[in-house]
Protein backbone atom coordinates (compact mmCIF):
# COMPACT_ATOMS: atom_id res chain seq x y z
CA UNK A 1 0.00 0.00 0.00
CA UNK A 2 1.35 3.25 -0.85
CA UNK A 3 0.79 6.61 0.40
CA UNK A 4 1.96 9.77 -0.63
CA UNK A 5 4.30 7.23 -3.02
CA UNK A 6 5.91 6.21 0.31
CA UNK A 7 5.55 2.07 0.32
CA UNK A 8 3.75 1.47 3.77
CA UNK A 9 4.13 -2.48 3.29
CA UNK A 10 8.04 -2.31 3.41
CA UNK A 11 9.42 -3.26 7.12
CA UNK A 12 12.94 -2.71 8.85
CA UNK A 13 14.70 -4.64 11.32
CA UNK A 14 18.35 -3.38 12.07
CA UNK A 15 20.51 -5.11 14.40
CA UNK A 16 24.00 -5.44 15.45
CA UNK A 17 25.94 -8.55 15.72
CA UNK A 18 29.47 -9.15 16.67
CA UNK A 19 29.72 -5.23 16.47
CA UNK A 20 29.09 -5.32 12.96
CA UNK A 21 25.25 -3.53 12.03
CA UNK A 22 22.98 -5.30 9.86
CA UNK A 23 19.11 -4.37 8.76
CA UNK A 24 16.56 -6.51 7.51
CA UNK A 25 14.09 -5.51 5.35
CA UNK A 26 11.11 -7.07 4.05
CA UNK A 27 7.12 -7.15 2.85
CA UNK A 28 3.75 -8.23 4.79
CA UNK A 29 0.48 -8.38 4.59
CA UNK A 30 -2.26 -10.64 5.40
CA UNK A 31 -2.54 -12.21 2.31
CA UNK A 32 0.98 -13.14 1.80
CA UNK A 33 2.36 -13.11 5.15
CA UNK A 34 6.38 -11.93 5.37
CA UNK A 35 7.53 -12.05 1.53
CA UNK A 36 10.39 -9.99 -0.04
CA UNK A 37 13.22 -10.69 2.52
CA UNK A 38 16.58 -9.39 2.11
CA UNK A 39 19.71 -8.76 4.98
CA UNK A 40 21.76 -5.83 4.08
CA UNK A 41 25.21 -4.74 6.02
CA UNK A 42 27.43 -1.59 5.66
CA UNK A 43 28.60 -2.68 2.34
CA UNK A 44 25.54 -3.73 0.91
CA UNK A 45 22.99 -7.20 0.14
CA UNK A 46 24.04 -9.92 1.40
CA UNK A 47 24.16 -13.58 0.66
CA UNK A 48 21.70 -14.71 3.64
CA UNK A 49 20.01 -17.52 2.98
CA UNK A 50 15.96 -17.28 4.21
CA UNK A 51 15.38 -20.51 5.79
CA UNK A 52 11.80 -19.51 7.20
CA UNK A 53 8.98 -16.65 6.94
CA UNK A 54 5.46 -16.22 8.37
CA UNK A 55 3.24 -18.42 6.15
CA UNK A 56 0.79 -16.66 3.94
CA UNK A 57 -3.06 -16.84 4.75
CA UNK A 58 -3.90 -19.94 2.67
CA UNK A 59 -0.73 -21.70 4.04
CA UNK A 60 -1.87 -20.93 7.50
CA UNK A 61 -5.51 -21.99 6.66
CA UNK A 62 -4.39 -25.23 5.07
CA UNK A 63 -2.49 -26.33 8.47
CA UNK A 64 -5.44 -25.38 10.72
CA UNK A 65 -7.48 -27.49 8.39
CA UNK A 66 -4.75 -30.59 8.62
CA UNK A 67 -4.60 -29.92 12.41
CA UNK A 68 -8.47 -29.69 13.47
CA UNK A 69 -9.71 -32.13 10.96
CA UNK A 70 -9.51 -35.09 13.29
CA UNK A 71 -11.06 -33.55 15.77
CA UNK A 72 -13.89 -32.11 13.58
CA UNK A 73 -14.59 -35.66 12.54
CA UNK A 74 -14.84 -37.32 15.82
CA UNK A 75 -17.65 -34.30 16.97
CA UNK A 76 -19.66 -34.73 13.47
CA UNK A 77 -19.25 -38.77 13.71
CA UNK A 78 -20.61 -38.05 17.62
CA UNK A 79 -23.64 -35.76 16.37
CA UNK A 80 -24.61 -38.17 13.87
CA UNK A 81 -24.44 -41.37 16.92
CA UNK A 82 -26.52 -39.13 18.93
CA UNK A 83 -29.29 -38.31 16.52
CA UNK A 84 -29.87 -41.69 15.65
CA UNK A 85 -29.72 -43.05 18.92
CA UNK A 86 -32.53 -40.31 19.93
Amino acid sequence: MKIFGIDMSVKYIQYELNGKQYLVQFRSNLRKGIYDVSVWDDIGETDAKIIFAYPSLRRTIGELVRVNMPVWIKSIRLRQHNNKAS
